[in-house]
């Protein structure tokens, strides 16, 4: 078994529904193939493991063209328990449980939805439990806004150069979301 696994989080039909949902069918077309264009040229083809983690009670979105040897991981709880509050919180799938999943490990990269929640709360523990570990952030919500960018690379991240089109204010949230979180690409000399 590869020590590297590439895992992304929760591509659920509803999920991709909902964060394509002002887009017409000609940009979804373009979407999914590069969307799973890069999964293989970043990861499949430099011999990752692939691994996509849904609800239990849930399906893997046809937009994910599944491999052979890709897994689909079942996150140890269902949407209904996910979507509830308890005390004003929602719950998660406990990290522990899915990164177990993944075998033996040594370097793991994480895409998925959404950059700064479940995939932050997955790298954190991750990277607490001593594994290499980076959020590739092209690979979560924010794929549609820059996949047809000019500069795009399908094949390595990070791709396009993330202070690009963004004003003062929203650079200065964008670092500091990855403040003290070092499963986020910090070096931005471009």
């Amino acid at each position: 078994m590869p020590d590297k696994a590439f895992l992304f989080l929760y591509p659920q039909p509803e999920i991709f529904k909902h964060e394509l949902r002002s887009k017409d069918n000609h940009f979804k077309k373009k979407y999914n193939m590069a969307l799973n264009r890069c999964i293989h040229e970043r990861y499949r083809q430099k011999d990752f493991s692939i691994n996509y983690a849904i609800l239990n009670d849930c399906e893997i979105s046809d937009i994910i063209e599944l491999q052979h040897l890709d897994k689909v991981l079942k996150v140890g709880m269902d949407s209904t328990t996910h979507r509830t509050q308890v005390n004003k919180k929602y719950p998660y799938p406990n990290e522990d449980y899915i990164i177990n999943q993944l075998g033996e490990i040594e370097l793991l990269r994480i895409a998925g939805f959404h950059a700064y929640d479940c995939c932050d709360k997955i790298a954190k523990r991750a990277y607490e439990k001593g594994i290499d570990t980076l959020v590739d952030e092209d690979l979560t919500q924010f794929f549609q806004m820059i996949f047809q960018d000019k500069d795009f690379k399908y094949d390595s991240y990070p791709s396009v150069n993330p202070k690009k089109g963004l004003n003062k204010e929203l650079w200065r949230n964008f670092l500091e979301n990855r403040k003290d979180k070092p499963w986020f690409l910090q070096d931005f000399n471009w």
